[in-house]
């Protein structure tokens, strides 16, 4: 499966995972200089269980950033799909918790019954920027 290539010609990430990010949290990886390459390192750690905290259903949180200072909500289905929904600032927001929590939870239960092929269209259609192609920054 290694440098596989999809029907889109994209090669999935460290071989095996495609890697999106919601139009939100790519503008706030914008705002917040996080490099592309960041994102995929961070979704690749998360693939190999190197997680700074498991929120359940298929959601992840880890340390982005330079120095650590924002934290991004991952989506992922082992070696299949990563989707960077979430990246807030740490001193901003310490922690996710109540009503975010919860629709993040039902949001990555519908994530997870949607097919390989609706789950392209539904990133084709929403926006998603996909990272596929983008090698992750070293020193995993």
């Amino acid at each position: 499966m290694r440098g596989r290539r999809t029907d889109r010609g994209s090669v999935h990430v460290g071989g095996v995972m495609r890697l999106f990010v919601t139009r939100s949290a790519w503008k706030q990886a914008c705002k917040g200089k996080i490099a592309a390459g960041t994102l995929a390192k961070a979704a690749e750690k998360a693939n190999l269980r190197l997680v700074d905290a498991e929120i359940g259903a298929h959601l992840y949180k880890q340390h982005v950033g330079r120095k650590g200072d924002f934290r991004a909500v991952l989506f992922l289905v082992t070696d299949r799909r990563c989707v960077v929904l979430h990246i807030f600032p740490k001193n901003v927001q310490p922690n996710i918790k109540g009503a975010e929590l919860t629709t993040l939870r039902a949001f990555a239960k519908i994530l997870a019954d949607v097919g390989d092929a609706g789950f392209e269209t539904l990133a084709e259609t929403q926006g998603w920027k996909d990272l596929s192609d983008e090698k992750p920054e070293t020193d995993l």
